[in-house]
């Protein structure tokens, strides 16, 4: 339970360079869309452990990995339903929206969403990459 509510503590939190969210405040969708810009092209796995990485033009988001774009409306309405009820969001799945498993990788990440505790410990359950043996 109290993993839970850590859990649930720590999501939409996070720290940049520039600014430090308050406790128990989230991000503003303009401060998630430049945390988003700050760290386009870096790498990032999707919970199957495929790379990828993006880049932002305009109000889309572009994986390496996809021809068609996301847009920026459906990554604030990703953050947005993660915010609302991070324990009812355990995975891209739920998330229900075009692209998820990157909205996924790149929210886990960015520490913005939480992976979810099984066995006792986050990520317990995921594959393993041939890179984890």
């Amino acid at each position: 339970m109290m993993a839970e509510n850590n859990r649930a503590a720590g999501v939409c939190m996070q720290k940049t360079p520039r600014r430090r969210a308050v406790k128990g405040q989230r991000m503003s969708h303009e401060e998630l869309w430049e945390l988003l810009i700050e760290h386009q092209n870096e790498v990032f796995f999707t919970v199957k452990g495929l790379p990828f990485r993006y880049t932002i033009k305009g109000g889309e988001l572009f994986v390496d990995r996809r021809e068609k774009s996301i847009t920026r409306s459906t990554i604030l309405k990703a953050y947005d339903r993660i915010c609302e009820t991070p324990e009812e969001i355990t995975g891209p799945k739920k998330l229900n929206a075009f692209g998820a498993p990157y909205i996924w990788a790149i929210f886990l990440q960015l520490k913005l969403a939480a992976a979810p505790v099984r066995n006792g410990r986050a990520g317990a359950g995921r594959k393993k990459n041939k890179t984890d043996i």
